[in-house]
């Protein structure tokens, strides 16, 4: 009797053990409810997130951007313990939302080495945007020796010319300076004739100021072909510190669209076109595609995410096209077609890619998915390829932590304006080596 009692125990045992182990790419149940953290905001108030920053300890950071039923916008920064848990030693029961006199809406965040936190984005002090950057230290109060009082913004416009600057994107570089990548609208104060768009890359000093050595004063502006509306892609710098972006463009008459291009560029570390990719720096991307995602393999060669006709392939370091990695229209995971949106490149050459399947007509659910470099589906993630996240939602964003787990932030399909994070379980011995 007391061995067949010790063996019932075992096999409770066991079976317990056997119900924690995490499979790579399942929901990580240790997080928030069952893998999820939800965000829902009190009436009359609305989130939106488009960064989630680890840091080295493991806590996570949600940056987006708050409207109050005043139709105040402020940056949004949300941090949460590894559990999912708010942090609540970081700004106001976790959360920091800070009025600057002014509406600023966040776009993208960083992490300094210090732990300081970059927010960047777009305020519109005299009814016209320009690029907006805050610091923050790591307890979430505003880091006022950065800029005047904690921001900086930046206008290109002149007596002459009325400029709009968005941006989209910021990088903290290893020496303390940081970029921000962005477009830049114009037109004539004589004329009210509507000026080429540009992209614009600005580049700031470790106190906020702009960086004099880089372009014309801290700023180079690229025009585009085309008397149009520019749009942000995507955008990255590489390890010899160029910046990569993927842009739009696109004229319209009277709102009817005529004409539309696609571009990669590439700059030097100087602001100026690195000539020796494409065409002086520029690269129209094929079948006029407009790619959202853009992500570097540890050999250089770039990933591309192409959300119109959900295909992902790779740009060589030169400029010419590599192989067609995956398209939307082939992709089939254990009977189901997936359909990519976002990749993240792991360091063993691996990506994961959310996107959606359609499990019944008109009815959309989120997915990940794990691919080997030469784009075939990894069974050993999830069930059998794939892994089915909550009710598909929209502005997907990803980040690798460091013990390979991911983690996928959507803001929700409600008229309130919530966001949900999600964790994926990892597998440690592919995951961050730092």
């Amino acid at each position: 009797m007391k061995h067949i009692l010790k063996l019932l125990f075992l096999l409770a045992f066991a079976g317990s053990a056997f119900a924690q182990l995490q499979v790579p790419g399942m929901l990580d149940r240790s997080f928030g409810r069952r893998g999820v953290v939800t965000e829902l905001p009190a009436a009359g108030v609305n989130y939106k997130i488009y960064e989630v920053l680890t840091q080295p300890d493991g806590k996570m950071i949600a940056v987006g951007r708050i409207v109050l039923s005043s139709s105040r916008r402020m940056f949004m920064l949300v941090r949460y313990n590894r559990n999912g848990t708010r942090d609540w030693t970081f700004g106001n029961q976790g959360m920091s939302a800070i009025w600057f006199g002014m509406d600023v809406f966040a776009t993208s965040a960083a992490l300094q080495p210090d732990g300081k936190i970059i927010v960047a984005g777009v305020t519109s002090p005299n009814a016209y945007a320009d690029f907006a950057m805050a610091r923050y230290l790591p307890d979430g109060d505003l880091d006022m020796s950065f800029g005047q009082g904690g921001i900086v913004t930046t206008d290109t416009s002149t007596f002459d010319v009325t400029a709009e600057e968005w941006a989209e994107k910021v990088f903290v570089l290893p020496d303390g300076r940081m970029l921000l990548v962005g477009t830049r609208q114009a037109r004539s104060n004589f004329t009210y004739e509507q000026l080429p768009a540009s992209m614009m890359v600005a580049r700031y000093l470790p106190d906020g100021s702009l960086d004099p050595s880089y372009g014309i004063g801290g700023k180079s502006i690229i025009p585009m072909e085309l008397l149009s509306i520019a749009t942000f892609r995507s955008a990255l710098v590489t390890s010899d510190g160029h910046v990569a972006i993927t842009c739009s463009e696109v004229t319209y008459v009277h709102q009817q669209e005529i004409k539309r291009a696609d571009w990669t560029l590439e700059l030097d570390a100087d602001g100026s076109l690195e000539r020796n990719f494409g065409q002086d720096g520029r690269l129209p991307n094929p079948n006029g595609s407009g790619y959202l995602a853009l992500k570097a393999f540890p050999n250089g060669d770039l990933l591309m995410a192409d959300n119109q006709s959900h295909r992902i392939f790779v740009w060589r370091p030169d400029g010419q096209i590599g192989s067609v990695v995956l398209s939307g229209n082939s992709i089939m995971i254990d009977g189901y077609r997936f359909w990519p949106v976002t990749p993240l490149i792991r360091p063993d050459g691996r990506f994961v890619s959310v996107g959606y399947v359609e499990v019944a007509p008109g009815q959309n659910r989120r997915a990940l998915a794990r691919f080997y470099p030469d784009g075939t589906a990894d069974p050993s993630y999830g069930i059998r390829g794939i892994s089915f996240g909550p009710t598909y939602s929209i502005e997907e964003v990803l980040s690798l932590q460091s013990d390979g787990s991911v983690m996928n932030a959507a803001n929700m399909l409600v008229s309130a304006g919530g966001f949900n994070l999600v964790r994926y379980s990892g597998d440690p011995q592919f995951g961050l080596t730092d």
